[in-house]
């Protein structure tokens, strides 16, 4: 993450383990990447978070996401155009 600000209509949520959320808390890396704007959920799959806040209400709403799994199962469980890309490219559309 550079300076720049996450823009206001881009929701950004990662899901990670605890033990990943834990050395990044104890390294300062959870605490930046909140100040960003992004929500951590631990221990869980994309695949069960299948309802808002997480998953936009909006039929037309776009999810860009690094998971091949996800990109894979995600428009049929959301009805949600779902884009697959890298990391990088993830971070730089926020």
């Amino acid at each position: 993450l550079d300076d720049r600000p996450k823009h206001d209509n881009v929701k950004v949520v990662a899901t990670l383990g605890r033990q990943i959320q834990s050395k990044g808390d104890r390294l300062g890396y959870t605490k930046r990447l909140e100040d960003f704007g992004v929500t951590l959920i631990n221990d869980t799959c994309w695949c069960m978070l299948l309802h808002p806040p997480i998953i936009p209400s909006n039929p037309s709403a776009k999810i860009l996401t690094n998971s091949g799994k996800y990109a894979h199962y995600g428009p049929g469980l959301t009805n949600c155009s779902i884009r697959f890309g890298s990391m990088y490219q993830c971070i730089e559309a926020a």
